[in-house]
């Protein structure tokens, strides 16, 4: 059995995307896994119960 790892890169002149504000963030590109944590640090925030 083998595992196989396709990347892409997309171009989204968009600069309120998760990446172009982390890289803004950062200071440079971020890597693939601090992107994976950013979209998850964003989404665990959603399932968190409203303050009251």
């Amino acid at each position: 059995m083998f595992a196989v790892n396709v990347t892409f890169k997309h171009l989204n002149p968009n600069a309120d995307t998760i990446w172009n504000r982390l890289a803004r963030e950062l200071g440079r590109e971020p890597t693939n896994a601090e992107a994976m944590a950013e979209v998850k640090r964003i989404l665990s925030e959603g399932r968190q119960p409203p303050a009251r």
